[in-house]
């Protein structure tokens, strides 16, 4: 399998990317969680990522120029009742951000490509939105509530325990249920000729009985309570602060491609999603703005068996290189 890493800005590196070139996207963005993220790199602790938005001049630029240059007429309809509805404030800013970038995915994504996004209750329903402008709503598909169990309880509200993962996707888009085995093994109390357990069920519309069988397993609801956050000393955990776990990536991948399907992840973070798509012998493409995060998937990917092909662009490569980072982002040079 070919993997290719990007360190960069995400808009420009999509813009970038051929039409019609990626058959599955998960992002994981930022959420306007109004948080700063911490990263352990080299023994001290340092800032990941900023999740904290304001509005500036510049968010009004973007936001006009997507009025009157976009293809899609509901971007700019979305637009115009964002700003009159919420105004100048983070969120509008942080809105105006996803929008520049789902509308390059939209243009890099196959016909029968699919998006999953991944967010929580900070901008789920602006988000839900963004995406029936960017995509329509016709392609909506699923909005995946993905429920765990985590430290750090509130006392003025219901624990907030649940992030949602909006899906879209064309008619005929490539999807393959996942099936998870019957609990009650017991009930399937019939063998067929070929050996296999089976227990009947009567169709309401017909009256006419049907065979059930065990070892088919039962099809995913959109609520996932089956998926657990990793514990802090778990071997999975490399330490990114929102980092999720591989068992869901590889639910998404699985039902959304097929093996030698090229997957993306412009958000690449942990690195997780890398992680799953080589496992599942799919190639990945990805970006982030963190060089730390571009290290840690790359250490991952380095870790299985086999090594895929490892292509990184965007690092510094020569002294020019290096001048221009430090002036561009001291952090990152750091």
């Amino acid at each position: 399998m070919n993997v290719f890493l990007h360190f960069g800005d995400n808009l420009e590196w999509l813009r970038r990317q051929p039409a019609a070139s990626i058959d599955l996207c998960y992002i994981d963005p930022p959420f306007n969680s109004k948080t700063n993220y911490n990263i352990i790199v080299g023994g001290a602790q340092v800032q990941a990522f900023s999740d904290i938005w304001g509005f500036g001049v510049d968010d009004m630029k973007i936001a006009k120029t997507l009025q009157v240059n976009s293809a899609n007429p509901g971007v700019a309809k979305w637009i115009k009742g964002l700003h009159e509805t919420i105004g100048h404030c983070g969120m509008f800013s942080y809105l105006v951000f996803m929008a520049e970038r789902l509308i390059e995915i939209k243009q890099i994504l196959k016909p029968t490509g699919s998006i999953y996004l991944h967010c929580d209750q900070s901008a789920n329903y602006h988000l839900r939105m963004l995406m029936d402008a960017v995509f329509g709503p016709k392609n909506f598909r699923n909005e995946i509530v993905w429920c765990y169990d985590s430290a750090g309880r509130s006392k003025s509200a219901f624990n907030r325990k649940h992030d949602t993962i909006l899906l879209f996707a064309r008619a005929g888009t490539t999807f393959t249920m996942p099936r998870i085995p019957h609990i009650d093994q017991k009930t399937f109390n019939h063998i067929d000729e070929d050996g296999r357990k089976y227990r009947e069920r009567i169709n309401p519309d017909s009256g006419k009985a049907y065979r059930y069988y065990a070892d088919e397993g039962r099809g995913i609801n959109d609520w996932w309570a089956d998926i657990s956050v990793p514990p802090q000393n778990s071997g999975e955990r490399v330490g990114y602060p929102t980092q999720k776990p591989l068992a869901l990536l590889e639910r998404i991948i699985s039902a959304s491609s097929n093996p030698g399907d090229m997957v993306m992840d412009c958000f690449l973070g942990s690195g997780t999603t890398a992680v799953a798509a080589v496992k599942l012998n799919r190639n990945f493409i990805g970006c982030d703005v963190t060089y730390a995060a571009i290290e840690i998937a790359e250490k991952r990917l380095l870790e299985l068996d086999p090594i895929p092909e490892i292509t990184i662009t965007g690092h510094p490569v020569t002294i020019e290189d290096v001048h221009a980072l430090a002036t561009r982002d001291k952090f990152q040079f750091q």
